[in-house]
């Protein structure tokens, strides 16, 4: 029997959303459009006489510059799963920056766990769980549904058993930009805030990749949820006539086209990455 497996899920930008709560945390959720993106989470699980959590950041050609102890999120799937492991999660994108990695974390632990210790779970459990924890810890809404698999996706109506289409139409790159970090937790727990961004959600499925990034952006105007110093580096996306809007929820910026580069290099270090043709996998 293996003493470690290593599992990916990749990550995942929402352009537009609308929270949906009902009586059953499955149902709950969100509507919306995204795009699931190569770049995500590598999670290394070890059998173990103690729970254990470590998540790396900014890992780069197998190094990683820094390393945060403890996660609310996985210790909870931990204890759900009746197992002790340690788990060490790493990632390439920065947290808190509307790349979806809560839930990828979610993902990558879960499947790994579940080959593991041999636990017989379905790929639909394993998803339940993790957007039971997300919701309950109000970490995320649709995550979870969207990184099940690939493309840019659809989501009609809320919940983790709700369908999801999936376009698999991005050729071009996709260029991202973070400017600071955002709390989902805060804004979910905003009822104002929630219904300014009901409000703004536009009931359409994008009918292509350009056609996406505008909704998105009608979005994040409209939501209010834009920060100044993305408004600044829109402004300049639009004069070049660069299709571009805010990560959601992150205060940063992703744009589609090759010219998107240039731009955005000039307010930090951009970040390149392309769709995904898949969801979450075990590595070895």
């Amino acid at each position: 029997m293996a003493k470690s497996v290593t599992a990916f899920c990749p990550g995942h930008i929402s352009g537009y959303f609308c929270p949906v709560f009902r009586d059953s945390i499955y149902d709950s959720g969100s509507m919306g459009a995204g795009i699931v993106i190569s770049e995500g989470v590598t999670a290394i699980v070890t059998k173990s006489d103690k729970n254990q959590i470590i998540i790396e950041r900014n890992c780069r050609e197998g190094k990683c510059i820094e390393k945060i102890s403890g996660s609310r999120t996985i210790e909870s799937l931990l204890q759900k799963l009746s197992v002790t492991a340690s788990v060490v999660t790493q990632t390439f994108l920065p947290l808190y920056s509307g790349f979806g990695l809560s839930a990828a974390s979610l993902l990558a632990t879960a499947i790994a766990l579940n080959e593991l210790f041999s636990l017989g779970l379905s790929e639909n459990a394993i998803s339940q769980l993790a957007h039971e924890i997300e919701i309950i810890n109000k970490t995320g809404l649709g995550d979870v549904s969207a990184s099940r698999g690939g493309g840019r996706e659809w989501r009609t109506k809320a919940g983790i058993n709700a369908s999801v289409k999936r376009s698999f139409d991005l050729v071009k790159p996709i260029t991202a930009l973070t400017l600071g970090a955002l709390s989902t937790k805060e804004v979910l727990s905003s009822e104002k805030g929630l219904e300014k961004i009901k409000e703004a959600f536009p009931y359409t499925e994008p009918a292509t990749p350009e056609d996406f990034f505008l909704l998105s952006r009608l979005f994040a105007e409209n939501s209010g949820l834009i920060p100044d110093n993305c408004k600044e580096v829109l402004r300049d996306c639009d004069s070049r006539g660069i299709y571009a809007s805010m990560t959601m929820l992150g205060h940063g910026i992703f744009a589609y086209g090759t010219d998107a580069q240039n731009i955005l290099s000039k307010y930090g270090e951009p970040m390149t990455l392309i769709m995904s043709d898949s969801g979450p996998k075990i590595l070895m």
